[in-house]
């Protein structure tokens, strides 16, 4: 997804699908001048995706795990 800049800051949304698993997701975004310096510079945050009406049972098994892969989407502003 690209957001223009304006005066030097981008605001948005990400809409969600009805549809989405529940899991733990990855957000990443950075600007092409941010990849200059690495990805140490780049936004990164990892959110979790529930259901309120799971059980308690289901509601641990959504606890991000080293075994579970995130999906890594590419998003750039």
């Amino acid at each position: 997804m690209k957001l223009p800049v304006d005066s030097g800051t981008v605001a948005g949304d990400l809409i969600l699908d009805d549809e989405i698993k529940a899991g733990s997701y990855r957000i990443r975004a950075y600007t092409q001048w941010m990849r200059n310096a690495g990805e140490d510079y780049f936004f990164n945050r990892i959110f979790t995706i529930g259901n309120p009406l799971q059980t308690e049972k289901d509601k641990k098994a959504l606890k991000p795990s080293r075994q579970q892969p995130l999906r890594q989407p590419d998003v750039q502003f």
